[in-house]
């Protein structure tokens, strides 16, 4: 049997490249896994294959994107991870929440941006000074410069 071409994910598009990714990984018997992940409590020929499930899985997702978006994903060991980042950053997180204050004495804004995830919890405090320019940009984008993303 013929293995499917990867869609190879240039930054743009996340939510047509994600559909066409999640189709390769659930033929390959390997969506489960990238969705929910894996524990080490679990039995241990269970937990080898699905150490090795994963390892292919996140492969493909490595393979699936370029060089300057699998930077982004190049130091997480499990499929889960790296599609979590992806999905994240790509396609956005209902769980992010911005607060933006202006403190007009400082002429500098403060954005925070707090991200849940699971049990964790992740605040980012940013202050950027504001100008002309700053003023008309999306608070998105100001995050997304901040963040060097």
């Amino acid at each position: 049997m013929e293995q499917p071409l990867i869609p190879v994910f240039k930054g743009e598009s996340y939510e047509l490249w994600s559909i066409r990714m999640k189709t390769i990984l659930k033929f390959q018997d390997l969506w489960d896994l990238v969705e929910r992940g894996y524990t080490d409590s679990d039995e241990e020929n269970w937990l080898r294959d699905n150490k090795k499930k994963d390892a292919k899985a996140l492969v493909f997702i490595q393979q699936a994107v370029r060089d300057n978006v699998f930077s982004r994903i190049a130091t997480k060991t499990t499929s889960k991870q790296a599609w979590s980042i992806l999905q994240r950053e790509f396609q956005g997180d209902s769980k992010v929440i911005v607060q933006v204050e202006v403190d007009e004495k400082e002429d500098f804004a403060v954005v925070e941006v707090v991200v849940m995830e699971e049990a964790e919890e992740e605040i980012l405090v940013i202050g950027i000074p504001m100008n002309k320019e700053t003023q008309k940009m999306a608070f998105n984008v100001i995050i997304a410069i901040t963040m060097g993303i």
